[in-house]
C-alpha cells in the first residue's frame, strides 16, 4: 500500500480481491498517423520522416512514397516514385529514417527540377505507405497537397573517379 502516493505523501488504500474494482474495457485505437514532417539529406542519401503517432516500420512499402517537384502535380512538376530501400531506421517510434538506393537517389539527381533545393523537394504518401502500431494506414498525403520538406540538405561531395579504362 505504501508502494504509491498522492501529491500529498498519503499512501494508497490497498484493496482485497474481494473489493477489486473492474477496470474499464478498453478502447482500440482507430486514430491513423499522418506525416507531419519530412528532410531529405542528399549527401546522406536520406529522408527523414516523422509522423503524429508511432508507426510499424516493418509494415513500410515503399513504393507508396513519391517525391516531386512542388505541392501539386501540373504541367511542368517531376515526382518520382521510390522502389526500394538500402536500409531503414527508426530513431524513435514517430520517426523513419529512410536510406535511399543508389538507383532511386542517382534517378532523382537525373531528373531535371527534382529535390534540387527545399523549394523543389516536396513528399507524397499514398495510405499505403505504413500503418501505426494498431494497423491503422496512413492518413495519404496527396500528390495534389504533397508535404514540403522543413530541412534539404544538399549533395556536398565531389564527384571522383572509381575506375577507367584506358586503350
Amino acid at each position: 500500500a505504501a508502494l504509491v502516493r498522492d501529491m500529498a505523501g498519503n499512501a494508497v488504500i490497498a484493496r482485497s480481491n474481494a473489493n477489486a474494482i473492474l477496470a474499464a474495457p478498453s478502447i482500440p485505437d482507430q486514430n491513423p498517423p499522418s506525416l507531419v514532417d519530412a528532410q531529405f539529406n542528399e549527401t546522406a542519401s536520406t529522408l527523414l520522416l516523422t509522423f503524429s503517432e508511432s508507426v510499424n516500420a516493418a509494415s513500410i512499402n515503399i513504393s507508396q512514397l513519391s517525391i516531386q517537384s512542388a505541392a501539386s502535380i501540373g504541367v511542368g512538376t517531376q515526382q518520382y516514385r521510390l522502389t526500394a530501400y538500402a536500409a531503414l531506421e527508426s530513431p524513435s517510434y514517430l520517426q523513419l529514417l529512410i536510406t535511399l538506393t543508389t538507383k532511386d537517389l542517382n534517378t532523382i539527381r537525373d531528373t531535371a527540377g527534382l529535390a534540387v533545393s527545399q523549394a523543389t523537394t516536396w513528399v507524397a504518401a499514398d495510405s499505403g505507405f505504413v500503418t501505426d502500431m494498431s494497423g491503422n494506414a496512413l492518413v495519404a498525403v496527396p500528390s495534389t497537397a504533397a508535404l514540403q520538406v522543413s530541412a534539404y540538405f544538399a549533395d556536398i561531395v565531389p564527384p571522383f573517379v572509381i575506375a577507367f579504362e584506358a586503350d
